[in-house]
């Protein structure tokens, strides 16, 4: 996986397609369409569903579902992991990372069953993760010994500075 195939699919996601992401992107449609299909295969999954006129992700499969930011691309190696371990011993809906006293809502695993009630909570307007969470049973799992792989990138200038 390529941080550039997240990019692109991040894009045709936010853009609601491939015409439009390439456009954003200022590539040729061909080419996203190419790297997102070689991201569900490296992956093994259909990530959007497709058809003539719309593009819309594809719903969960699993009963955990894991979140990063795409801006955030340094990742620990068992940051589901330990996440995992720590929903489970908790009996928890939702876990959530944290660095120090600073959690990190975006850096999550939920069970799928929440869906409903993440659902009534938009409808109602509501747009901002931390209050949606603070609504559910949360664990909060601490990542003191990684803190460094919470930082976010939004320029190439920026990611190419702090490359690992």
């Amino acid at each position: 996986m390529e941080l550039r195939q997240l990019v692109y699919f991040d894009a045709v996601v936010r853009h609601g397609g491939f015409t439009r992401a390439a456009e954003q992107l200022r590539i040729a449609q061909p080419a996203v369409s190419a790297q997102i299909r070689r991201l569900e295969s490296e992956l093994g999954v259909t990530l959007l569903r497709r058809t003539t006129r719309h593009v819309a992700l594809t719903h969960a499969s699993h009963a955990l579902i894991a979140t990063v930011p795409c801006d955030s691309p340094f990742l620990p190696g068992d940051l589901v992991f330990r996440l995992r371990v720590a929903l489970d011993a908790a009996g928890a809906q939702l876990a959530v990372a944290r660095t120090f006293d600073q959690p990190h809502p975006v850096f999550a695993l939920v069970r799928r069953d929440v869906l409903a009630h993440l659902t009534r909570f938009l409808e109602a307007g509501g747009r901002k993760i931390d209050a949606w969470y603070a609504t559910l049973n949360v664990v909060e799992v601490a990542f003191d010994d990684e803190a460094e792989a919470f930082s976010n990138f939004n320029t190439l200038e920026e990611l190419s500075a702090n490359e690992k």
